[in-house]
């Protein structure tokens, strides 16, 4: 190492290779004068002895473990998430490893978890979630399972080079915070929802250039290919929500602020233009997350419909295009617009509360999102493009202004009185209020 940092960090090599980096001829680099490594080691086993602190071991939601012999603490949690006893767990632990080694080794060096974990998960029928639980009531997120939506969450707490087993895993902690964009959670549904995406970087650009906003796709092909296709997507999908207000009593955190109620999505209407879905619909649930989610399963039908129609309709074009062009058409085509009025505000921020961006995040990694505070105005994904009808009115409109303006012979709104539903709802949930008059107002362009 020593002889490394004499030939690479020597006063010539680095004068050569950043004294370029100093534009004002009054400074000169000299050298570097100390300089620190850190080392970090990402795939290390598992399974030790060690003297765990005392919140760990008196904690009544976890079995610490700390006198499991022969660095097998991740085989014994797996043998207590199976129903053993922690005084009686042994038999189970050695037969879980014979199983998986195919042999008993007593010089086993631990679990490698980093590489040997989602193998174990295949076979089981555990989500195995690991986690580090702190004296302050804080658990935070080292490792999250990709089957938390199929099988059941188990969560093992790591210290240092020890597993111990989380038997409750809610009574646990006070806040939960994900270990790679510190997002902090004061439940573990939320903290299971959160995808982490990579933060953007505000810059500077050297030079002032003006903006152009950029030509559709298919006039832009148009003109360099010559072609005369229709530009505009043919098809369109609207939803609305309704919701339930129910009572419940959350403090802040500094205590100076309380919910008394919160807003529980109860069904949504959907209609669309496409061949086949041209009758409005409308989805019901008790459960929100599984409201969120079968919504958005009928948005990718929807999806599949359109972009099988409109590949049709640009099958005489695509042939003739090349590569990039062909995968920008394609794009353009598979993105379904996904119309709600005042959405931004209200139904899209709903529907996040209940999984949105965790179902959207489970269909393309790497979404466009435009958000204004908390206000989603767009998200663009390969299979949808969410957009509010309120972006593209004159400020002040309203639901009734804008349908009484466009339900002419342009258009038909489609009304689906919900005067039934509101009452059924009212019983059904105990509340006396249900989100405006329980009407849909779905503007389709024919």
């Amino acid at each position: 190492m020593q002889r490394l940092i004499t030939i690479y960090f020597s006063d010539h090599v680095l004068q050569k290779h950043y004294g370029y980096a100093v534009d004002d001829s009054k400074i000169r680099l000299i050298g570097i004068y100390a300089i620190g490594i850190k080392m970090t080691f990402l795939d290390y086993p598992i399974g030790s002895k060690v003297n765990l602190p005392d919140y760990i071991v008196k904690s009544m939601s976890i079995i610490s473990l700390n006198n499991v012999e022969n660095n097998m603490c991740f085989w014994a949690c797996l043998a207590l998430m199976k129903g053993a006893r922690k005084d009686r767990y042994t038999k189970l632990m050695k037969q879980l490893f014979s199983e998986n080694y195919n042999c008993y080794n007593n010089n086993y060096s631990g679990f490698y978890y980093m590489n040997k974990l989602d193998e174990v998960e295949k076979r089981t029928d555990y989500a195995i979630n690991i986690v580090n639980f702190q004296e302050n009531g804080e658990i935070q997120y080292i490792g999250k399972s990709d089957y938390n939506d199929i099988k059941t969450p188990q969560y093992l707490n790591l210290y240092q080079n020890h597993f111990s087993y989380i038997t409750n895993f809610y009574k646990l902690g006070k806040i939960f915070t994900c270990s790679k964009c510190r997002y902090k959670a004061r439940k573990p549904n939320e903290i299971n929802k959160h995808m982490c995406i990579k933060e953007t970087v505000d810059y500077l650009e050297k030079y002032s250039t003006l903006w152009e906003k950029s030509r559709n796709t298919v006039v832009e092909l148009n003109d360099y290919y010559e072609f005369d296709v229709d530009f505009k997507y043919d098809y369109i999908v609207t939803y609305d929500l309704e919701a339930i207000q129910l009572k419940t009593n959350i403090e802040t955190e500094s205590g100076k602020l309380k919910f008394v109620t919160r807003h529980v999505p109860v069904s949504c209407s959907v209609a669309s233009n496409i061949p086949g879905y041209e009758e409005a619909i409308c989805i019901i649930s008790e459960n929100p997350e599984e409201l969120c989610r079968n919504i958005v399963e009928y948005f990718d039908k929807l999806q599949k419909a359109a972009s099988y129609l409109m590949f049709d309709k640009y099958k005489e074009m695509l042939p003739q295009l090349n590569k990039k062009d062909g995968n920008k058409l394609e794009n353009y085509i598979c993105s379904l617009p996904t119309v709600s009025f005042n959405s931004s505000f209200y139904d899209v921020g709903l529907l996040n509360n209940n999984g949105l961006m965790h179902e959207i995040y489970k269909r393309h990694q790497k979404p466009f999102i435009i958000k204004d505070g908390n206000r989603y105005k767009v998200i663009k994904t390969k299979q949808f493009i969410f957009l509010d009808q309120m972006s593209y009115l004159a400020a002040g409109t309203s639901l009734s202004s804008f349908i009484k303006a466009y339900d002419q012979e342009r258009c038909t709104a489609v009304r689906l009185s919900g005067q039934g539903m509101n009452r059924s709802m009212k019983q059904a949930s105990g509340s006396s209020w249900v989100s405006g008059p329980a009407r849909h107002y779905l503007v389709i362009n024919q």
